[in-house]
């Protein structure tokens, strides 16, 4: 069972850019606390993985998930829970395989994760690890 190399990837990105322009705010721009640096390094962070999957949605290949459960990480981002979902993907014509999808998702209510949940989602075809997906 393995991350996704691309949404983890975009995920230390952001948090490096986070780090960044927390540090750089803080000493460079006038009136920008370290807390409002914070919440911009969260926007930027959001706004990656927006992007990655908007990528996915476009250039992925079909296939479905079924939720085996979720670990609740304690990571937190722009107030909303990260979570790693363990999830059985299936690309057509392909066999079943595991995963650990990490996700920030809206709000701390995870009742729409529920196991044995499954979802429509879209692979990468270069990192099978990489998905994205819209509960429902």
């Amino acid at each position: 069972m393995g991350l996704f190399k691309g949404m983890k990837d975009s995920m230390d990105q952001a948090k490096q850019m986070q780090e960044a322009a927390a540090a750089q705010m803080g000493g460079g721009m006038p009136g920008m606390d370290a807390s409002s640096a914070s919440l911009m390094a969260d926007a930027n962070a959001i706004n990656a993985s927006g992007a990655e999957m908007r990528r996915l949605w476009a250039e992925g290949l079909d296939g479905s998930a079924i939720l085996k459960g979720f670990t609740d990480t304690g990571e937190q981002l722009a107030g909303n829970k990260v979570l790693d979902l363990q999830m059985v993907v299936t690309i057509a014509g392909g066999e079943p395989y595991e995963v650990t999808h990490r996700m920030t998702i809206a709000g701390t209510d995870t009742s729409a994760y529920e196991a044995g949940s499954e979802y429509a989602v879209k692979v990468d075809p270069e990192n099978r690890q990489n998905l994205t997906f819209a509960p429902a």
